[in-house]
């Protein structure tokens, strides 16, 4: 299998005073956004100034795997939790890829035939028989019909921005499921010039977490890390010519513009959805914390 290529493309939300205006933010994560060349950015509460990776952030990302696909088989990859603690109030979101809830095509931007569910690999408040702290809860995505359910999926507006949020609170409050949870909790709509006064640009590493050709942790189910590096200026706008293939198998040739935040590194089937994260955040900060700049797509060869 070879492995794809990442590019970071995401959407930024902008910071709130009030906490409630931030969670309506985050419960219409994907009508909010207004153009594809926006960058996802969200603080993490449990970052450090170290140079290695909080372990927390480990905790924030799950496993997914989709009901069997039209091959019979299912589909593989991961996603993260964004959103304010259900039992106060908030909401809970599973960030991840459209391809992980249907068969979504980027020469259309259409999803086909979607999921009728995934399961999703929480973490667990117990572990179970063999001592592993995780297992499946399975995610209805369709309504009656058969059609993406609109009020638990949110579908980025722009067709060819692989990006959906799922509403998983009702899931996180229900005791009988014993989830054990960490989030990202806050969220900003940053303009490309505050990134930039970070002193963050081309060449900067950032950590990729998901399961590649599903490699995890056995006891825990913990994603593991890959490494990329920021591969464009911040704020600049780019034009990403890529070649994909439509429904019928031919190869397209696509054009993406827009203000992209593009990330290079070697990415395999398995980390589709997972966040991209660059250690340390702002540099300027007096105690910096790691940032999420990205959630993973498909990628471009």
């Amino acid at each position: 299998m070879n492995a794809e290529r990442l590019h970071a493309v995401v959407l930024a939300l902008r910071q709130e005073s009030n906490e409630r205006d931030v969670v309506k933010k985050m419960e219409n994560l994907v009508n909010s956004l207004q153009a594809v060349g926006l960058t996802l950015l969200l603080l993490c509460i449990v970052g450090t100034a170290s140079d290695r990776l909080d372990y927390e952030h480990l905790k924030s990302v799950v496993r997914i795997e989709t009901a069997p696909t039209t091959a019979g088989l299912p589909e593989g990859g991961c996603g993260f939790l964004v959103g304010t603690d259900p039992a106060n109030g908030g909401r809970l979101f599973l960030v991840t890829n459209k391809h992980m809830v249907g068969d979504w095509n980027a020469a259309d931007g259409d999803i086909h035939n979607p999921y009728p569910w995934i399961d999703v690999f929480f973490y667990r408040t117990v572990t179970d028989a063999s001592e592993r702290g995780y297992r499946a809860t399975r995610i209805n995505l369709v309504d009656h019909s058969g059609q993406i359910d609109a009020s638990r999926v949110r579908l980025y507006q722009a067709p060819r921005v692989d990006v959906v949020a799922i509403d998983v609170t009702d899931k996180v409050k229900d005791p009988s499921e014993q989830i054990a949870w960490i989030s990202y909790d806050r969220s900003y709509l940053i303009p490309f010039d505050r990134i930039e006064s970070w002193q963050t640009g081309i060449g900067d590493e950032v950590i990729a977490l998901g399961y590649p050709y599903n490699i995890r942790f056995l006891r825990n189910n913990y994603p593991v890390a890959k490494v990329g590096y920021v591969a464009s200026a911040p704020g600049e706008e780019l034009s990403l010519p890529i070649n994909t293939n439509n429904r019928r198998g031919v190869m397209v040739p696509l054009i993406l513009e827009g203000k992209y935040l593009l990330v290079d590194g070697l990415i395999t089937n398995g980390n589709s959805g997972g966040p991209v994260l660059l250690v340390g955040g702002d540099k300027n900060a007096p105690q910096p914390t790691d940032q999420a700049v990205g959630v993973l797509n498909s990628g471009y060869s």
